[in-house]
């Protein structure tokens, strides 16, 4: 496999993680299959390593824009660390059809949802992506529970900050994604906060449920092509770069579509190649 094709993949990925705030991983794994030709353990696995390092890189250009909340992010992403490996186990007792093929309802889903937020709330799709700029009004701070409008983690607020991390721990782990599509609209639902910090938040949440289903993958796995992940890798940080500077551009409700209309097509070239090679 070309070394350019590697890099290539990682730019995609890398890109519409960085245009998007979330969604990169949803791509990966497809890609993964498709286009290098990887198993779909392997896929998975893989995919949370090279999401993981795109998510850390999208936090460390938010640290200084103080719009990480990191106690209820935490709170989210070590609930989903803690499952993760149960979403890998439960992927590894099913056959790869039946895996894929939940993967693509997964995908359905989530392109259904992005599209139809198009066209309800187009406004909304201007600011899910990986912006360093501040910018719109915020609503609060996060689990603003009580009419004082202070910020306090009750135990309401905390189990459903875990019940969140839990759903996105599951799928990390059974799909391979980081679950930015679960936790930006979660965290927005869950603590009233605007969208810009959910998405600066949802990358710090990412990178430590992705970063742990990537430690079990490393520590299962038979081998793990390191190559492979270093040039897909490498991709990914500069998509990074790439997505952050034309988000700035792009974002909006025709991104999102393309978005969309990208993830289904390669998602079902998977499904394709997929069951035309197990015939």
């Amino acid at each position: 496999m070309s070394i350019l094709v590697e890099l290539g993949v990682g730019v995609a990925v890398g890109v519409v993680l960085g245009l998007t705030g979330a969604g990169g991983s949803v791509l990966a794994v497809p890609l993964f299959i498709a286009v290098l030709g990887q198993s779909i353990g392997d896929s998975v696995g893989l995919s949370l390593g090279v999401v993981a390092l795109g998510a850390l890189v999208g936090t460390l250009g938010r640290i200084r824009t103080g719009m990480i909340l990191y106690l209820p992010g935490l709170t989210y992403a070590v609930a989903g660390a803690l499952v993760a490996a149960l979403g890998q186990r439960l992927g590894a007792l099913l056959p790869d059809g039946v895996r894929i093929g939940a993967f693509a309802v997964l995908v359905a889903i989530v392109a259904m949802r992005m599209w139809q937020q198009t066209v309800k709330d187009p406004e909304s799709t201007r600011v899910v992506r990986a912006s360093l700029e501040e910018g719109g009004e915020t609503s609060g701070p996060a689990c603003t529970l009580s009419p004082s409008g202070k910020l306090e983690l009750r135990p309401r607020c905390l189990y459903r900050l875990a019940l969140g991390g839990i759903v996105t721990g599951v799928l990390s782990g059974l799909f391979g994604v980081g679950g930015g599509f679960v936790i930006v609209p979660s965290l927005v639902l869950l603590t009233g906060i605007d969208m810009h910090r959910a998405v600066a938040t949802s990358l710090f949440v990412i990178t430590i449920v992705a970063a742990s289903g990537f430690v079990g993958y490393v520590v299962s796995a038979d081998a793990v092509p390191v190559a492979l992940f270093r040039n897909v890798s490498l991709g990914v940080v500069a998509g990074m770069g790439l997505g952050t500077v034309l988000s700035k551009h792009l974002a909006g409700p025709r991104l999102t579509r393309v978005f969309v209309i990208v993830m289904l097509t390669m998602t079902s070239l998977t499904i394709f190649n997929t069951f035309s090679t197990s015939r």
